[in-house]
């Protein structure tokens, strides 16, 4: 019960947001949340106090795949997030389909990062017409993993895509 309490206040404050833009991606955040562009990234985050473990959802640029393998492609860019860490739990690859029709793969797993911490991470890689799309989400604290993964599923739930014939709403 306290989960579908927490989904659909998540959901309300959705609706009152305005929507944000980041190359082909459209998308809503929840309130207290924060976008910022950095170096070719959207930077979302949730707001935890200062100080506090961060929890951050990534955009990466759009890319056109032609001809090439979404899954290649997937597992490429994933191993090139990872960087450094020792994945320790977690690292499968599953398929899925979006509402819209357009594939989607996600990988969750849990690493040691280079300085000993732990790092939560959730792979999306979405294949909307011929666009590849990826997102990154990551948190050093599983706790903050586990109490934002229902504000990820409904920030994911707003995304659509302007090559798909989405117009800023």
């Amino acid at each position: 019960m306290r989960k579908v309490l927490l989904l659909l206040a998540t959901a309300l404050a959705l609706d009152a947001q305005t929507w944000h833009r980041f190359g082909n991606t459209l998308f809503q955040l929840p309130e207290g949340w924060t976008h910022i562009n950095r170096r070719g990234t959207a930077i979302l985050t949730a707001p935890e106090p200062r100080g506090a473990p961060t929890v951050t959802i990534l955009l990466s640029p759009s890319a056109t795949l032609s001809s090439l393998d979404f899954k290649v492609v997937f597992e490429q860019v994933v191993t090139k997030a990872n960087g450094l860490i020792k994945v320790v739990g977690g690292g499968k690859t599953e398929p899925r389909q979006s509402s819209e029709g357009y594939p989607v793969l996600v990988r969750d797993l849990h690493a040691v990062d280079g300085r000993g911490g732990w790092a939560y991470r959730f792979y999306m890689g979405s294949k909307p017409g011929d666009r590849f799309e990826f997102l990154t989400y990551m948190t050093s604290s599983e706790e903050l993993y586990r109490k934002y993964l229902p504000v990820l599923e409904s920030i994911c739930g707003t995304m659509t895509f302007v090559n798909l014939g989405a117009a800023k709403k």
